[in-house]
């Protein structure tokens, strides 16, 4: 008895490491995911609903200041920050919601 039961628990042990791997490897992408989910997708598309509703009731847009950021965090010059607060962005955001195909998708 004494072993098989080694055995068994050989096979188990060989088992054990690839099934905490891809146990690690699955939760590393659900947290990957919710990262560019909260600081990325969420945060662009209340952007552009905000210009987009500014541009349907004719108010002044303007570029949003450097430091007005929709994300939870800010970091650098890159993660966080509004699109249309870079100057080379804000343009082709208001032409992009002013044609009524994308105006329609948001």
């Amino acid at each position: 008895m004494g072993l098989a039961r080694l055995g068994l628990l050989q096979r188990l042990s060989s088992l054990a490491a690839p099934l905490i791997l891809i146990v690690l490897a699955m939760l590393s992408g659900y947290v990957a995911h919710s990262n560019v989910i909260t600081y990325f997708v969420a945060p662009q598309k209340l952007e552009l609903k905000l210009l987009s509703r500014q541009i349907r009731e004719s108010a002044l847009h303007t570029a949003s200041p450097f430091a007005s950021t929709l994300a939870p965090g800010m970091r650098y010059d890159e993660f966080g920050l509004p699109s249309s607060a870079q100057p080379w962005a804000y343009k082709p955001m208001i032409n992009l919601i002013k044609n009524p195909a994308n105006l329609n998708a948001l």
